[in-house]
């Protein structure tokens, strides 16, 4: 797995994906955004391809383990004020997954930008 830069090691393990949830889900976040998609796609238009990299192999490596640790990180990660909730551990695993998913999708159009600029076409925003 990628290493963590300097500036987060106070995070520990996955930090990454903890500075993503804890820069994002903030307590007021649904008053900035009005679905998961915003938040995600808000995150990949300002964030770098080696972060997204970093960030997938983190949230792989979460969904490795049962539903109940997806939660429990997750609820650990963002705290009681946060603003991402759950009625259960599976629901929590569902919405790893989908971040999972637009992630991978994010960086499948990121890659393929970067390949057109190099080939001398522009590079626009995901």
């Amino acid at each position: 797995m990628a290493e963590n830069p300097r500036y987060l090691k106070h995070l520990g393990e996955l930090a990454t994906f903890k500075n993503f949830l804890g820069g994002y889900y903030y307590q007021t976040v649904w008053e900035d955004f009005s679905s998961d998609e915003e938040v995600w796609n808000d995150y990949a238009q300002r964030t770098n391809l080696q972060t997204i990299h970093r960030l997938v192999e983190q949230i792989e490596t979460l969904l490795k383990q049962p539903p109940e640790a997806i939660d429990q990180f997750l609820a650990d990660a963002i705290g009681a004020s946060g603003g991402l909730y759950f009625e259960n551990p599976q629901e929590a695993a569902a919405w790893l997954h989908r971040f999972r998913t637009y992630m991978l999708l994010v960086l499948s159009q990121k890659q393929g930008k970067m390949g057109s600029a190099k080939n001398g076409d522009s590079l626009e925003a995901v």
